[in-house]
């Protein structure tokens, strides 16, 4: 009787001991459940800051790029599209030379004559003048006549580096002739240095001004018997 007395009375003791143990075990259980969970939520609440911070980053990053790049290519473009707008449109530039032949001439030789007129936009600008002088073969005064022509031709190169945009130059055509090369560049002459007599020669004077209209120089040149033709 007292054996089951005694059992009974030490089974609430041993009961209650149990409780406290468990209850024990449950909050070392609960403690290292909390250990474990704060882990990944400390881990993934890194990542995330992380994460933001790089995309925060990146986005900074790439405004940046954009604020320094941007308005250099606009002023790259913008400096190309008035340098487009300022540039000045070419100009255009024409030749125009004329020529004409002289056979059979009375002082026994053969002439021609070939002057070149260039223009810019229409407006003359220089003329190149050339002469050529072939005495006729077997005609007893062609001889005498080229070298007189020579002789005198030649001494118009005493002109040459006086006056500025005028020179004049004779060269030989084997023994039967030479020819008188005329340049001219209206752009430095200054016609009062032209001398009379360089202007009462046909194969050496200034024929038009400077700036003088094509139409007008073509027409001039036609009417005196020479043949134009306009080459670009």
């Amino acid at each position: 009787m007292d054996n089951e007395k005694q059992q009974v009375k030490l089974d609430p003791e041993e009961l209650a001991r149990t409780q406290v143990l468990n209850l024990e075990e449950l909050r070392q259980v609960a403690k290292y459940e909390r250990k474990v969970s704060k882990k990944p939520a400390i881990i993934c609440a890194i990542i995330g800051a992380f994460m933001i911070m790089l995309g925060a980053g990146s986005q900074g990053f790439i405004m940046y790029t954009q604020k320094n790049m941007t308005p250099a290519k606009q002023t790259n473009v913008s400096e190309r599209k008035a340098k487009e707008e300022a540039k000045e449109p070419e100009k255009v530039i024409q030749a125009l030379t004329c020529s004409i032949q002289s056979l059979n001439n009375v002082n026994g030789t053969n002439t021609e004559s070939h002057f070149t007129f260039a223009f810019e936009d229409d407006q003359l600008k220089s003329e190149t003048k050339i002469f050529i002088v072939d005495m006729i073969a077997g005609n007893a005064m062609g001889q005498s006549s080229m070298n007189n022509l020579l002789t005198a031709y030649k001494a118009y190169e005493g002109t040459n580096g006086t006056v500025e945009g005028f020179n004049v130059l004779t060269a030989p055509r084997e023994s039967y002739g030479f020819s008188v090369t005329t340049q001219i560049d209206l752009t430095k002459l200054d016609m009062s240095k032209i001398s009379a007599n360089i202007q009462a020669n046909p194969q050496l004077k200034v024929d038009f001004p400077i700036n003088t209209p094509l139409e007008t120089v073509k027409g001039g040149a036609e009417s005196s018997g020479y043949t134009c033709e306009l080459t670009k």
